[in-house]
């Protein structure tokens, strides 16, 4: 075993050899690289007793006295993902600073290192195992119990945490036993991705109660050009470990396509990466990427993921200098992300932004997420030969003295309660403006409503309700146009599901009610669910009498085909702390207006656009006690707007 550990290091090394020698004119020599690194790592000291949990082995992004209690936790307050807490990037976090230290060690031999790497490490196993759901990779565990987590998680949490342990596996670090634990943790990851980027998952891997993530945090493939290699970078990571040959097939399954799809950043708008590739995204980008040529032996394939990592540099070289003036953690993320493989280094900009970055004010940051991004960077940095390697490394004499010495599995039962049932009571769909009808606009319009009806039926759980807000017939409403409908309602109603119609102006009452006799929505009439009401008006009329009617606490929105636009009535409605806006059909589009009182939310169109566009599709709508989610979901897999959520947040008390 000891020949094969040898061979692994060796391998390893040669990896990484070219990345120490200098391809540029040293920038920081030693005494002031020496300095920075005293710097930094007297700021993680001075933050430690605050934000580092010892018996977690984990940095927190705010001080463990404010995280919320396991109680908070368990309850999803205030949200599922545990945003704002301080306990939703931990992996993240460990996952860069286990990458950093292996670098430095494989630089330097300083065993000093060793032990803190294992405490990373032990930081980053605990988040996949503590809650006890093999294969999910929680933000954050809870500080009081140890073993809480939320149940949503992300891409980029799983990212890092992938690279951190893939690193550390190929480290001298790294003994035997905790080799045998992360090919245990590759294989579980591995595993449930095989299981559950599906179609019916919207190729999103599930929270961990069971249940598809409505914020599209989860989704693995059909993404965006800089997220389309994390898939195959998992099942890379665990066949290279495991050697199994199912992961190999699912590894070369997506490879191809998640490298031509990264190709396709470089043809992206400019508009549309600045909203949706912060620098972050460049930079796990890159992380995946180099991971796939590292573990590539096909030389053209080894030649393809070279060109995707080239061109997220060149996306990179066009954002350094927005980041002058941002925040030191964006510009580290950058310039690690111009420097993933050996071949790439800092162009001139970068180098000014190394030298501005990594200048004494900003080291003595308190904030670890902060320290430990511009760790990364000083250490990427000597490897490239931009800054001379530190004659020492300052011990963490924050982490616990005894090494941890358990196992990798959860030794309790999860405090995650998985969801029963075929129905979800708070997920429901909106349908809007389908115009079916007998000549071939409206056939067409059929087929788009038929491929809607095959989604849902791929879910588990169900919507309790779907509601479907008006224009269904294609011009006048006759009987035929509405009997092109049956076949796929009632697929829908067979599965339990529950319809609720109003109508628009291309529809006939009488003609959708002898169609439909039970489906019609009266007016006023309440659909209801655990967290709010729904509230379907024919006309402005119908809501003269809201305020008397409807005076009770329980939230509601108010749901018709066309906009409300009558201001009496629009003041009525925002005078109700309960009424928590309007949901309408007929614009053909997603528009929604959350700072507008009432709140109004404009659903798009299940037909095609009158301009042609394909954006068309129909929005979801999952309620729990802390947010209310608004979705839409394009026909198009790889659509950039189905990222346009839009959340209704009510105030929790986990502070």
């Amino acid at each position: 075993m000891r020949t094969v550990k040898i061979l692994s290091f060796v391998i390893f090394l040669l990896m990484f050899t070219p990345m120490i020698q200098a391809k540029d004119p040293v920038l920081i020599p030693k005494d002031q690289s020496q300095k920075i690194l005293d710097l930094l790592r007297d700021s993680m000291k001075a933050a430690a007793s605050a934000y580092y949990s010892p018996n977690l082995h984990s940095w927190y992004s705010n001080q463990l006295k404010n995280l919320p209690s396991a109680k908070q936790v368990i309850d999803l307050n205030p949200n599922p993902v545990g945003y704002g807490t301080g306990m939703d990037d931990n992996p993240l976090y460990g996952g860069v600073l286990l990458v950093a230290l292996v670098e430095l060690y494989e630089l330097t031999g300083d065993k000093n290192i060793e032990k803190e790497a294992y405490d990373v490490y032990t930081g980053l196993k605990l988040c996949a195992t503590a809650h006890g759901i093999p294969g999910y990779i929680a933000r954050g565990i809870c500080v009081e119990d140890g073993k809480s987590a939320y149940i949503t998680s992300s891409r980029d949490q799983y990212t890092h945490f992938v690279d951190g342990l893939w690193q550390y596996y190929h480290s001298q670090l790294c003994d035997e036993k905790t080799q045998k634990e992360i090919r245990q943790l590759f294989s579980d990851l591995a595993d449930a991705m095989k299981k559950e980027i599906v179609p019916e998952n919207y190729y999103g891997y599930l929270r961990a109660n069971g249940t598809p993530d409505p914020r599209g945090l989860h989704k693995m493939w059909n993404v965006y050009a800089h997220e389309a290699a994390r898939l195959p970078m998992i099942f890379a990571a665990a066949w290279d470990t495991t050697g199994k040959q199912e992961y190999f097939d699912l590894w070369r399954k997506y490879l191809l396509p998640s490298i031509e799809e990264s190709f396709t950043l470089k043809s992206k708008p400019k508009s549309e990466t600045n909203a949706w590739v912060p620098p972050y995204s460049y930079f796990q980008m890159q992380c995946s990427l180099a991971l796939l040529y590292r573990v590539e032996k096909d030389p053209a394939m080894k030649k393809k993921i070279r060109e995707a990592i080239q061109i997220a540099a060149d996306m990179v070289n066009l954002k350094l200098d927005w980041v002058k003036n941002k925040s030191p953690r964006d510009a580290a993320e950058l310039l690690m992300a111009q420097q993933t493989i050996p071949e790439l280094t800092l162009n001139d900009t970068g180098k000014e932004l190394l030298q501005k970055f990594l200048s004494e004010n900003y080291l003595k940051w308190k904030n670890p997420p902060t320290i430990i991004h511009l760790l990364g960077l000083y250490i990427k940095c000597c490897q490239s030969g931009l800054i001379e390697l530190p004659t020492r490394f300052p011990a963490a004499d924050w982490i616990p003295k005894e090494r941890p010495d358990f196992s990798a599995k959860a030794a309790d039962s999860s405090t995650i309660v998985p969801f029963h049932g075929d129905h979800d009571p708070n997920m429901i769909y909106f349908l809007t403006d389908l115009h079916v009808g007998s000549d071939p606009k409206g056939n067409a319009n059929l087929a788009d409503f038929h491929t809607i009806c095959d989604q849902i039926l791929l879910l588990k759980p169900y919507p309790k309700n779907i509601i479907l807000m008006g224009d269904l017939a294609f011009e006048n409403g006759s009987k035929k146009d509405y009997e092109l409908l049956k076949n796929d309602l009632k697929r829908l109603t067979d599965k339990g599901i529950a319809l609720y119609a109003g109508l628009g102006s291309s529809d006939n009452k009488e003609n959708f009610s002898a169609v439909f006799p039970n489906l019609i929505i009266e007016k006023m009439k309440k659909i209801e669910a655990d967290y709010a009401d729904f509230i379907f008006a024919d006309s402005e009329k119908d809501l003269a009498d809201i305020p008397k009617k409807y005076h009770h606490g329980k939230r509601f929105f108010i749901v018709s085909h066309k906009p409300l636009e009558n201001p009496e009535i629009l003041a009525q409605l925002a005078g109700m702390e309960n009424c928590l806006g309007t949901i309408h059909g007929q614009k053909h589009n997603f528009n929604t207006d959350l700072k507008s009182t009432p709140r109004r939310f404009g659903l798009m169109s299940v037909s095609r656009d009158p301009d042609g566009s394909t954006r068309h599709g129909f929005t979801y709508l999952k309620m729990d006690r802390w947010e209310f989610i608004f979705r839409p979901v394009s026909y198009n897999q790889n659509d950039v707007w189905e990222r346009g959520i839009r959340v209704i947040r009510f105030p929790g008390s986990w502070k």
